[in-house]
């Protein structure tokens, strides 16, 4: 005697397949929304084998070239995430000038070798420095895989220190005498040398400001090659210039005026001062 299925059960057989069928659906349809293509790679570490510099002390990672340039050379490493193992990675390293987005180099780093998604690399990079350039230098690393995908990156910081000079003024140009206008007003100008051992390129700032009968704010002085708009002649020759207005409500008699320079650590030079006559 056969064995017959009532309604029931096959109504039940029914709904059992068709939720089995509806899951295995939706699990190929999951599958089917992740693209490895693209997942991007992941950088999860770098690192510097030095994390100060001195220019003037270090013998092993510094290399003087003459003219205030230095050669500099930094171990870096680090370990990245590759989701395709398959795919190759390159590894980037921007170094970047302190206090600025201007870039000392920009070098691609060979990978040492893979296991599964882990890629480490460790490397020997070399830049040029100029003594003015000191500060803080940037080192950003990143990864990008053969198809293009970017991952995150990583900064890591390399102190530049030196022994710092002080910068020096000279050669101060400016009228002794002047007449005031009964209106309007009269053009002046004010130059003076300004230099540092270490360096044009350490100049910070050439300033002046009157200091009697009354204080005055500084007042910039530069080396642009502006003659207009300065009243100076030849940019980066070392002589800082700058025109300023005399109106008819000058105070007479002596006016006297301070001129200073500072580098880019913020020590002053000396200071030279001048005095202009301001008669009727």
């Amino acid at each position: 005697m056969h064995n017959v299925k009532t309604p029931n059960n096959f109504v039940l057989l029914a709904f059992l397949v068709s939720i089995v069928f509806f899951f295995s659906s939706c699990e190929k349809e999951k599958d089917a929304l992740i693209d490895h293509n693209l997942i991007s790679p992941f950088l999860l570490s770098a690192n510097l084998s030095n994390n100060v510099v001195d220019l003037d002390q270090d013998t092993v990672n510094i290399r003087q070239l003459g003219n205030n340039i230095y050669e500099i050379t930094i171990n870096v490493s680090g370990m990245a995430l590759n989701p395709i193992s398959v795919e190759p990675l390159v590894i980037f390293l921007q170094i970047i000038k302190p206090n600025t987005n201007s870039l000392f180099s920009s070098v691609e780093l060979p990978t040492n070798f893979s296991t599964g998604d882990t890629v480490t690399f460790t490397s020997e990079v070399t830049f040029i420095i100029h003594r003015s350039e000191v500060g803080r230098v940037k080192f950003e690393f990143f990864t990008r895989s053969s198809s293009g995908l970017i991952s995150n990156a990583l900064q890591k910081t390399l102190l530049i220190t030196r022994n710092n000079s002080r910068p020096e003024i000279s050669n101060i140009v400016a009228p002794d005498t002047i007449i005031r206008p009964t209106s309007g007003f009269r053009l002046i100008k004010f130059s003076v040398m300004a230099s540092d051992s270490d360096g044009y390129g350490d100049i910070e700032q050439v300033f002046f400001q009157r200091i009697s009968p009354t204080v005055s704010s500084a007042i910039l002085m530069f080396d642009s090659g502006d003659e207009q708009l300065h009243g100076d002649q030849v940019a980066g020759d070392g002589v800082f210039s700058r025109v300023v207005q005399i109106d008819s409500t000058a105070l007479f008699g002596n006016q006297i005026f301070l001129f200073q320079a500072a580098d880019r650590l913020g020590t002053i030079s000396d200071s030279l001062t001048h005095t202009i006559t301001i008669i009727p």
